[in-house]
Protein backbone atom coordinates (compact mmCIF):
# COMPACT_ATOMS: atom_id res chain seq x y z
CA UNK A 1 0.00 0.00 0.00
CA UNK A 2 1.36 3.40 -1.01
CA UNK A 3 2.17 5.81 1.79
CA UNK A 4 1.53 9.55 1.74
CA UNK A 5 4.34 11.81 2.89
CA UNK A 6 3.92 13.16 6.41
CA UNK A 7 4.45 16.90 6.43
CA UNK A 8 2.63 20.15 7.16
CA UNK A 9 0.24 19.48 4.27
CA UNK A 10 -0.86 16.13 5.65
CA UNK A 11 -1.23 17.71 9.10
CA UNK A 12 -3.52 20.30 7.47
CA UNK A 13 -5.59 17.50 5.93
CA UNK A 14 -5.91 15.78 9.32
CA UNK A 15 -6.97 19.04 10.97
CA UNK A 16 -9.45 19.96 8.22
CA UNK A 17 -10.91 16.44 8.22
CA UNK A 18 -11.41 16.62 12.00
CA UNK A 19 -13.01 20.07 11.63
CA UNK A 20 -15.31 18.77 8.89
CA UNK A 21 -16.43 15.80 10.99
CA UNK A 22 -17.00 18.07 14.00
CA UNK A 23 -19.03 20.45 11.84
CA UNK A 24 -21.30 17.59 10.74
CA UNK A 25 -21.91 16.64 14.38
CA UNK A 26 -22.69 20.26 15.26
CA UNK A 27 -25.10 20.58 12.30
CA UNK A 28 -26.95 17.44 13.40
CA UNK A 29 -27.37 18.88 16.90
CA UNK A 30 -28.49 22.27 15.52
CA UNK A 31 -31.03 20.76 13.14
CA UNK A 32 -32.36 18.40 15.81
CA UNK A 33 -32.74 21.33 18.17
CA UNK A 34 -34.58 23.35 15.55
CA UNK A 35 -36.91 20.44 14.79
CA UNK A 36 -37.54 19.82 18.49
CA UNK A 37 -38.68 23.42 18.96
CA UNK A 38 -40.66 23.64 15.75
CA UNK A 39 -44.27 24.80 16.27
CA UNK A 40 -46.57 21.78 16.27
CA UNK A 41 -49.86 23.20 14.95
CA UNK A 42 -48.55 23.62 11.39
CA UNK A 43 -45.78 21.03 11.42
CA UNK A 44 -47.48 18.49 9.12
CA UNK A 45 -48.01 20.92 6.24
CA UNK A 46 -45.08 23.26 6.63
CA UNK A 47 -42.44 23.33 3.89
CA UNK A 48 -39.78 24.58 6.32
CA UNK A 49 -40.15 21.46 8.46
CA UNK A 50 -39.86 19.27 5.38
CA UNK A 51 -36.66 21.10 4.44
CA UNK A 52 -35.26 20.63 7.95
CA UNK A 53 -36.04 16.91 7.87
CA UNK A 54 -34.35 16.57 4.47
CA UNK A 55 -31.30 18.49 5.71
CA UNK A 56 -31.08 16.29 8.79
CA UNK A 57 -31.27 13.12 6.68
CA UNK A 58 -28.54 14.45 4.37
CA UNK A 59 -26.22 15.38 7.26
CA UNK A 60 -26.87 12.02 8.97
CA UNK A 61 -25.84 10.21 5.77
CA UNK A 62 -22.71 12.33 5.48
CA UNK A 63 -21.80 11.85 9.12
CA UNK A 64 -22.28 8.08 8.91
CA UNK A 65 -19.85 7.77 6.01
CA UNK A 66 -17.37 10.18 7.63
CA UNK A 67 -17.47 8.11 10.83
CA UNK A 68 -16.82 4.94 8.82
CA UNK A 69 -13.78 6.59 7.22
CA UNK A 70 -12.58 7.63 10.67
CA UNK A 71 -9.81 10.04 11.50
CA UNK A 72 -6.68 10.28 9.42
CA UNK A 73 -4.34 7.43 10.42
CA UNK A 74 -1.93 8.54 13.14
CA UNK A 75 1.09 7.07 11.45
CA UNK A 76 1.83 7.51 7.79
CA UNK A 77 -1.48 8.10 6.07
CA UNK A 78 -2.02 5.53 3.39
CA UNK A 79 -3.04 6.41 -0.15
CA UNK A 80 -6.17 4.28 0.15
CA UNK A 81 -7.54 6.39 3.04
CA UNK A 82 -6.75 9.59 1.15
CA UNK A 83 -8.52 8.27 -1.95
CA UNK A 84 -11.62 7.22 -0.01
CA UNK A 85 -11.84 10.59 1.75
CA UNK A 86 -11.19 12.45 -1.50
CA UNK A 87 -13.95 10.48 -3.25
CA UNK A 88 -16.31 11.08 -0.33
CA UNK A 89 -15.73 14.84 -0.20
CA UNK A 90 -15.90 15.21 -3.98
CA UNK A 91 -19.15 13.22 -4.26
CA UNK A 92 -21.01 14.88 -1.37
CA UNK A 93 -24.47 16.25 -1.98
CA UNK A 94 -24.02 20.03 -2.09
CA UNK A 95 -25.55 22.05 0.69
CA UNK A 96 -26.12 25.51 -0.72
CA UNK A 97 -27.09 27.10 2.58
CA UNK A 98 -24.19 25.84 4.72
CA UNK A 99 -21.28 28.16 4.00
CA UNK A 100 -19.08 26.55 6.66
CA UNK A 101 -19.47 23.09 5.11
CA UNK A 102 -18.78 24.48 1.65
CA UNK A 103 -15.62 26.24 2.83
CA UNK A 104 -14.35 23.20 4.75
CA UNK A 105 -14.95 20.93 1.76
CA UNK A 106 -13.06 23.30 -0.53
CA UNK A 107 -10.13 23.65 1.86
CA UNK A 108 -10.02 19.90 2.40
CA UNK A 109 -9.96 19.15 -1.33
CA UNK A 110 -7.18 21.72 -1.85
CA UNK A 111 -5.09 20.39 1.05
CA UNK A 112 -5.46 16.81 -0.14
CA UNK A 113 -4.35 17.84 -3.62
CA UNK A 114 -1.19 19.41 -2.13
CA UNK A 115 -0.36 16.26 -0.17
CA UNK A 116 -0.83 14.04 -3.18
CA UNK A 117 1.22 16.51 -5.20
Amino acid sequence: MESIRKDASSDAVAELWAMFRKHLAVRIREINEEIAHYPTPIARCDEQLTKLLEQRARVFRQEKVAAELGPMPVRDADADWFQRVSDYVTDLEPCGDDDIETALRSRLVNSMAQVRG
